[in-house]
């Protein structure tokens, strides 16, 4: 990289919105109830997910939602990471089916 071109910092926090949380742990409820196995997989991949963006492997796809606020999303079957990215922080704004109405 150039020397105008910003670093990534080296440690990245990750906070997760008091929504996003909800939604992810009433999603594994729900699919634990039928199989405790993929419930935990499923945490396992979000959370691995959850922590490659933090380290910038790869970027989502930018939308502006109808706020102005601006979002990436990146899909983990059956869910999608709906997140915001600070200088030093990855929030996850929320943790939605892909099923469910856009946002």
């Amino acid at each position: 990289m150039g020397e105008d071109s910003p670093q990534p910092s080296e440690k990245v926090k990750v906070v997760y919105s008091v929504l996003s949380k909800t939604e992810l742990r009433e999603t594994l409820e729900f699919i634990s109830e039928r199989s405790p196995e993929a419930a935990l997989k499923l945490h396992r991949r979000v959370r691995s997910t959850v922590a490659a963006l933090a380290r910038r492997d790869f970027e989502g796809p930018k939308y502006v939602l109808s706020n102005g606020e601006v979002v990436h999303t990146w899909p983990t079957p059956p869910l999608k990471i709906i997140y915001q990215r600070a200088e030093d922080i990855l929030l996850v704004v929320r943790i939605r089916h892909h099923a469910q109405e856009p946002l």
